[in-house]
């Protein structure tokens, strides 16, 4: 079995795909073509086994010219991303590759997708040329098909793309204290976690981790009480805050992809906290694993800022109130993402989707 991955990030084949990769060369011949945007070229030789081969391309164009050049000695092709999807899924069916698989992941693209202009409809048109798709979550699909009725004769639904679910921390901290990690901006409702921290009386810190520009931290320092929030910004190692916090929070308006920073919080026993997003709900389990806050409010916060806030407040004031409930809920995730969301597990899944038919 000869099969070709096809990337418009280099970068994200290593960050989230790694065990992908690493399963496909396993199991076959493996080819990867992806668009140059490693910094660290350490990364590459993580990404090639002995028997891998990869071509870094410059541009998009480079990338169809080297898939066409490749398409047609292979049994199967595996598109990440959007852009990929098209170029796969083309090349794919011009020199009849048998399995033309594409991945969905987020809904970044997909909101792009179902925009409805004609720029759109082409491009849904041309990711049918794949005969088969693979979906990040179950939501993420059912909108992206019934809204341009996509139709591949094989699917695949994954929770995640898979993690190394190895737990850091050793111990559940009794502290009320919360962190969230992420882009410390208003699009993430951060603005409404920061305001609604600051009204309630249970929890006693919020530590924020991710970056923010200093036009927006002043804002927030400005217009909300940031006494005992911690602002410690860009960190290569979150365990350390991690473990000093109680409860990871993960407030989302709709249109997230699948959340990485709820599924290491689970991991690692945090009591988590999020809107019931698509993503976040399903990584939440529809509210097993955590404590769920309805994102009716979220949809529009220009109309329904002070609600979600208000939202927010009552959820954080009855956290630590029902121990046992949160002890099943720590449970109840550990066990979830081990059998939904681990890096093998995930990889050897989408590997045997690709080669078998």
């Amino acid at each position: 079995m000869k099969v070709i991955v096809i990337s418009n990030s280099a970068n994200s084949l290593w960050y989230f795909r790694r065990g992908h990769i690493k399963s496909l060369n396993d199991a076959s011949e493996l080819v990867i073509i992806a668009i140059n945007d490693i910094t660290d070229q350490n990364r590459i030789a993580e990404l090639t086994g002995n028997s891998t081969k990869i071509h870094l391309v410059n541009s998009k164009f480079h990338l169809f010219l080297k898939t066409l050049f490749l398409a047609r000695d292979f049994d199967a092709i595996l598109s990440y991303s959007l852009l990929a999807g098209v170029i796969g899924g083309l090349a794919g069916w011009l020199f009849r590759v048998p399995r033309r698989v594409v991945l969905f992941s987020g809904l970044g693209y997909l909101n792009y997708i179902t925009k409805p202009t004609h720029l759109s409809r082409l491009i849904s048109k041309l990711l049918q040329f794949n005969n088969a798709a693979i979906f990040v979550n179950n939501e993420d699909g059912l909108k992206l098909r019934n809204e341009y009725k996509l139709t591949f004769s094989r699917e695949l639904i994954i929770l995640g793309e898979g993690m190394d679910l190895k737990s850091s921390i050793e111990e559940v901290s009794s502290q009320m204290v919360g962190i969230y990690a992420g882009r410390l901006h208003p699009q993430k409702c951060v603005d409404v976690l920061v305001d609604s921290f600051g009204k309630q009386q249970n929890l006693k810190k919020l530590i924020l981790v991710g970056f923010t520009g200093a036009q927006l931290f002043e804002f927030y320092n400005r217009e909300f009480d940031m006494t005992n929030i911690e602002c410690v910004g860009r960190v290569d190692d979150i365990f350390p805050f991690m473990s000093e916090s109680r409860y990871a929070i993960m407030p989302s308006k709709p249109g997230e992809g699948f959340p990485t920073f709820l599924m290491e919080a689970m991991v690692n026993g945090r009591v988590c906290v999020s809107t019931d997003t698509f993503g976040n709900l399903d990584a939440m389990d529809k509210g097993s694993n955590g404590f769920l806050i309805k994102n009716d409010y979220f949809r529009n916060l220009s109309i329904n800022y002070y609600s979600a806030c208000e939202t927010m407040q009552g959820v954080f004031n009855n956290l630590g109130k029902d121990l046992d409930a949160e002890k099943k809920y720590i449970s109840n995730a550990k066990k979830f993402m081990e059998e939904n969301c681990e890096r093998e597990f995930i990889a050897k899944k989408i590997t045997r989707f690709i080669i078998t038919k």
